[in-house]
């Protein structure tokens, strides 16, 4: 799912990449210049912009990101996605701590999972359960911090 920050990073990437041809082109009058000049304006973007590639879950998450109720922390801040994961039948399931606008312990987390089904996400390892949550949790904060 891509969101609005999502797009406007990828456009700024587009722009990135055609203004750096132009100017290669313009101050070099060679297309090959410009060329090589894109491919490193690529490169750049690559690791400026965009983080590790995603860890791709086994099973796809079936919580609503969009529609989360935000929990006012103590010390003023606000969550709307804390997650950690666990082993269940050979998977890292990636579970969130806050439930219905409440923040819950990891028995509760788990106990709602095995009533509910609801997760962020199933994976292979722990790593990829780690990365996709780090990656999910950036995402999120991007998004409410407007």
């Amino acid at each position: 799912m891509i969101i609005w920050t999502d797009l406007c990073t990828i456009l700024t990437i587009i722009l990135l990449i055609v203004v750096t041809g132009l100017i290669g082109h313009l101050a070099y009058r060679h297309w090959e210049v410009a060329a090589s000049l894109v491919f490193v304006a690529i490169l750049i973007a690559g690791f400026i912009f965009l983080p590790g590639a995603l860890a791709e879950p086994v099973v796809e998450g079936n919580i609503d990101l969009n529609d989360r109720i935000v929990v006012f922390n103590a010390d003023g801040t606000f969550s709307t996605e804390i997650s950690f994961s666990v082993e269940i039948d050979g998977l890292e399931v990636l579970l969130p701590l806050i439930i219905n606008g409440e923040l819950v312990s990891e028995e509760e987390a788990i106990d709602h999972f095995l009533r509910t089904g609801e997760h962020l996400g199933m994976f292979s390892s722990i790593e990829e359960a780690e990365q996709f949550a780090e990656e999910l949790h950036l995402r999120q904060e991007r998004r409410y911090e407007r």
